[in-house]
């Protein structure tokens, strides 16, 4: 199955970095749905639940405020805060 790498960073660490099947985030013009191979695009984040999907299986984070940034084999995220 194809994967898309994920990395999640407040301004003081890295806090994840791995290979998803899928991402959701939340967006101000709301969810948006990541997949491998999505249209590079640059959003910003409102606070709220970031879901990533693997192995059948979904992880969940807090974020508070940010930035994301898409490539087709990529999303790095810059949050002000990251609860895991």
């Amino acid at each position: 199955m194809k994967t898309i790498s994920v990395e999640i960073r407040t301004p003081e660490a890295l806090i994840l970095q791995g290979d998803y099947e899928s991402a959701v985030l939340p967006g101000f013009e709301g969810e948006l749905g990541i997949l491998p191979g999505h249209t590079a695009l640059a959003a910003q984040l409102k606070s709220g639940t970031i879901r990533l999907k693997r192995a059948g299986k979904t992880e969940t984070c807090s974020i508070t405020n940010g930035f994301a940034e898409v490539q087709p084999a990529k999303i790095s995220i810059l949050a002000e805060k990251v609860i895991i």
